[in-house]
């Protein structure tokens, strides 16, 4: 191969030279960027001293550390999968959203502990812009859409067996964009301790109250109770909305209460004055 031939091979496929060497040198362990730059240089130099200019020999000694990504990418995420604990029952987390995207990583899980892997990564199908020629870029780009579109699939019939239903669009977000998964705590009070939302202290407070459990009824404690879900979003929106509007026109003092105000209940239809 002369240098003209090598300046059109992606810094990818370089990187992916680099790993298949190592593990033919029976390196199966952690990979470093050290070991893949040395690597790197046993390939290239041999072609001749001026491939230390070309571009994608360039590209490949400054993403070296993608290939060492196998070993410490998503960590954060592979902590979550050991930890993971999932209930069919929806109403347990937040909302429908973060409760399809723990599905999925369940999902993950069940998938490389089927196939005896430590972990299953759908790829995204997105090859970024590199130095390459156009031919051997689109030849690349076809491969990764392809197995992008194979993971996915995989995906689809792990969750078919398991009766699992997630979305359509979060499923097509959640393979295109795996790497950018993370996990976000709240912060926590140490007065409310595992109450780490409105609605679940709201619960708590009402059940120590009336000292009953939930139960499908009309009267309000029981609605109260019933709520675990923050899923009324639209609804605390215009609420919140509404709420900060009239404390700035209070604050500004735009808006000033009168005597004989008269007030409107929407909620059980009773209208009423009230003297200030």
């Amino acid at each position: 191969m002369d240098t003209a031939t090598f300046s059109g091979i992606p810094y990818t496929v370089l990187l992916m030279k680099c790993i298949a060497k190592l593990e033919r040198d029976g390196n199966n362990g952690r990979i470093t960027i050290d070991q893949m730059k040395k690597v790197l240089d046993q390939i290239c130099l041999p072609l001749g001293n001026d491939v230390i200019y070309e571009p994608n020999y360039v590209e490949a000694k400054r993403y070296a550390y993608l290939a060492c990504s196998q070993n410490d990418c998503c960590k954060e995420l592979e902590d979550l999968l050991r930890n993971l604990e999932i209930s069919d029952y929806g109403n347990d987390w937040h909302d429908t959203y973060n409760y399809e995207i723990l599905t999925l990583l369940l999902t993950l899980k069940n998938i490389a502990k089927e196939n005896g892997e430590l972990s299953f990564q759908p790829l995204t199908g997105t090859l970024p812009d590199m130095e390459s020629t156009t031919e051997n870029y689109i030849r690349l780009k076809k491969l990764y859409e392809v197995k992008a579109k194979l993971d996915k699939s995989r995906v689809e019939e792990s969750l078919a067996r398991s009766k699992k239903i997630v979305s359509q669009d979060v499923l097509e977000t959640f393979c295109s964009h795996y790497g950018e998964v993370r996990k976000i705590l709240p912060p926590k009070s140490d007065l409310l301790g595992i109450f780490s939302t409105s609605n679940a202290l709201l619960d708590a407070l009402v059940m120590v109250q009336f000292w009953e459990q939930p139960a499908v009824t009309a009267e309000d404690k029981d609605e109260f109770i019933g709520l675990r879900v923050d899923d009324n979003y639209s609804v605390m929106a215009f609420f919140g909305g509404a709420v900060v509007q009239e404390a700035i026109k209070l604050i500004t003092h735009h808006y000033v209460p009168i005597d004989n105000l008269f007030l409107y209940n929407g909620i059980n239809n009773s209208s009423a004055t009230y003297k200030i």
